[in-house]
């Protein structure tokens, strides 16, 4: 039997989100999902899950009958779907009314429901969420009860949503436990047991590729399964270690060297670290124009020559304060020589 696993892929996000550097999310997304659809339709998977999130939030009614529409073009292959806690059945959720296409089974029970498809002698297990949160560990003691294929599909993972024993489910005889909710992907020993983590990330904190798992289970037992990529775009955190000598044009030459290197396509945050002089150029406009640099986090520090700033400024305030302080309260010392010259620079504009 073979499936196709999808999860989290959050229809609905990135509105309005990087149009500043003419990235337009909301449609990627869309089109990725199109996109994983297309592969699957290609490949003719007998099952196509997927598990929770499908929408960022409540879909809309021509949402759904858009998503129905792409998913119809899986003729032969069976869908199973359940709404995870972003896109949670409310008592409103066009999710409870909406006729899905003969191929699509959506899963809208609050409770552990199974669906069983005598074709391809397979029962799925799943449950969708009512509510935002669900703390109960409701997926620890299901036990499929027959001796066919036997899916589930569990979406959570943390304290408030759905915590989860793995080591206990996986021991409950399942041929395969298709998770959701984790945006990152993990296969766990065995492979029996997976996130598939999102079709494009949809955070900054998204880092890595993106995409969906591909499985079989076989006549015997054995399951074999893999990731494919899918998504147009990672979000990528560079680091960059300055040193003293460092100057805005240097740093914005070395962050285009590392996106060329990382790729142009994805979308980026900056970490400076290290040490930077007192007279670094703290507008970084420029180094935002290198690439899609969404983010810069200045976790550098100022180092200061104290010996040169005081044969600069002996006599004056500035040199009073480095000899008064001085292999006294170095703290002290080093915020307020920060203070005196971001206030003579403010001046002298």
């Amino acid at each position: 039997m073979k499936f196709i696993h999808i999860s989290d892929v959050h229809l609905g996000a990135g509105k309005d989100v990087l149009r500043e550097i003419g990235i337009n999310r909301y449609d990627e997304i869309w089109q990725t999902f199109r996109k994983g659809i297309e592969t699957a339709i290609r490949m003719q998977p007998d099952l196509v899950l997927i598990t929770g999130d499908l929408f960022h939030r409540e879909p809309l009614l021509k949402e759904l009958r858009e998503v129905n529409y792409i998913l119809s073009g899986l003729r032969d292959s069976k869908v199973v779907i359940v709404a995870g806690n972003h896109d949670y059945i409310s008592d409103s959720s066009y999710y409870r009314t909406f006729k899905w296409s003969d191929n699509i089974d959506m899963i809208t029970n609050d409770k552990i429901t199974c669906i069983r498809y005598d074709d391809i002698k397979t029962t799925v297990y799943g449950m969708s969420y009512h509510t935002r949160e669900i703390r109960e560990n409701i997926f620890d003691n299901i036990v499929p009860d027959n001796d066919e294929i036997n899916i589930l599909i569990a979406h959570g993972g943390d304290e408030k949503h759905i915590p989860m024993d793995y080591k206990k489910i996986l021991s409950n005889g399942f041929d395969y436990v298709a998770l959701g909710h984790i945006h990152k992907p993990k296969i766990y020993e065995g492979e029996r047991m997976a996130y598939a983590g999102s079709l494009e990330p949809t955070d900054i904190n998204d880092c890595g590729e993106r995409g969906m798992i591909v499985g079989e289970i076989k006549d015997d037992g054995a399951i074999d399964i893999k990731p494919i990529r899918m998504c147009k775009r990672q979000y990528v955190h560079l680091e960059v270690t300055l040193t003293p000598e460092w100057t805005k044009y240097m740093l914005c030459d070395k962050v285009e060297e590392m996106i060329r290197e990382h790729g142009r396509e994805n979308i980026y945050r900056i970490i400076l670290r290290g040490q930077k002089s007192i007279d670094f150029d703290e507008d970084l406009t420029s180094v935002y124009r290198t690439g899609n640099v969404i983010d810069i986090e200045d976790k550098a520090v100022y180092t200061y020559d104290y010996d040169r700033l005081y044969e600069e400024n002996e006599g004056n305030l500035m040199g009073n304060l480095i000899q008064t302080l001085r292999n006294r309260d170095e703290k002290a010392l080093f915020y307020g020589v920060k203070a005196l010259y971001m206030a003579s620079n403010q001046t002298l504009e």
